[in-house]
């Protein structure tokens, strides 16, 4: 399960099986602390957006990405190393719609 704004929330039992998001993604939960169960997803439509996760130690979750349609905005992960999310980035290349914003994160 994870929190967010005071109430607990679990996301859908198949999400593991989900291979594309048409829309953007917002990963914001001081919860989380790593995303292991988006193994499968390939590609999100829309933003990706990994912001203010208080707990955060990785993205390997999100290795098999090979698109994001909008910006890729990695911000504010207290704890996720700046370089693992410099990889992700690199990894998804210009496979990147939008821009790319890495600012925020742990050393």
């Amino acid at each position: 399960m994870a929190e967010q704004g005071g109430a607990e929330r679990e996301f859908p039992r198949n999400l593991e099986a989900e291979q594309a998001v048409l829309g953007a993604v917002l990963l914001d939960n001081d919860a989380l602390t790593q995303l292991a169960g988006l193994w499968a997803l390939s590609e999100v439509g829309g933003a990706l957006e990994i912001d203010d996760n208080d707990a955060l130690t990785t993205v390997a979750g999100l290795m098999g990405l090979s698109a994001v349609g909008g910006d890729l905005v990695i911000t504010d992960n207290d704890v996720l190393p700046t370089p693992d999310a410099v990889l992700l980035a690199n990894t998804l290349g210009t496979a990147v719609g939008g821009s790319v914003t890495i600012t925020g994160n742990a050393p």
